[in-house]
């Protein structure tokens, strides 16, 4: 049986006073899914916490629904090359999307498994091979898809997969990765990091003091 409480509602109204987060849900639906929970280990306390985060969790399902839906229908049926390279990347001309659009091509290219932690599998991806013979093999496999979609160019689905899971790269490993080898770097000829030195006195000086001391 059901735990009875005295304070049955009175426990659920309590969630809808917490002044700087305001309540997201009507206490009645929140009351009708909590008896779903209610059993003889959950109290109405309890049971209102489950239904609150059940009800978070479609929230949710419906929020990426709906982003999905907008995205959908803010991307074209299908594009050809050149305004498919610069929809996907992003930059203003053709010749600048065909080369981002290569070094997205080439980290697809080097990944070498599924099981492959992204962020090292993105740093290898951005240096050239060491074998000039593979990366010549690379070079032509690349061309080689880039030949292929001059000629077919990319419908919607390629359109949303390729722009969405380049830019997840970009935001959170490529991006990083190269400001962090940037800050390695070290500072170029005549520009120092820090505070500059102090200038140092003329040995003149130094030699006129020497004399005085000696008369």
């Amino acid at each position: 049986m059901a735990k009875k409480s005295d304070k049955t509602g009175e426990e659920i109204s309590k969630l809808a006073d917490i002044p700087d987060e305001p309540f997201r849900y009507s206490l009645e639906l929140v009351a009708t899914i909590a008896t779903r929970f209610v059993d003889g280990e959950t109290d109405d306390n309890a049971a209102a916490g489950r239904a609150i985060s059940f009800l978070d969790a479609v929230s949710n399902v419906l929020r990426v629904r709906k982003e999905v839906e907008r995205n959908l229908q803010a991307t074209p049926k299908y594009l050809p090359f050149a305004k498919g390279i610069k929809f996907i990347t992003g930059k203003p001309t053709e010749s600048d999307g065909i080369k981002s659009f290569k070094d997205f091509l080439r980290l697809e290219l080097r990944r070498l498994s599924s099981e492959q932690p992204i962020h090292e599998w993105v740093k290898a991806g951005l240096k050239p091979l060491a074998d000039e013979k593979a990366q010549a093999d690379e070079d032509s496999r690349i061309e080689d898809k880039l030949k292929s979609y001059r000629n077919t160019g990319f419908d919607q689905a390629e359109l949303l997969d390729f722009q969405n899971f380049r830019e997840f790269l970009m935001k959170n490993f490529v991006r990083p990765h190269l400001a962090s080898e940037k800050g390695k770097m070290p500072p170029k000829e005549g520009k120092k990091r820090g505070r500059p030195s102090m200038v140092k006195k003329s040995s003149k000086k130094f030699l006129v003091r020497d004399t005085k001391r000696k008369k």
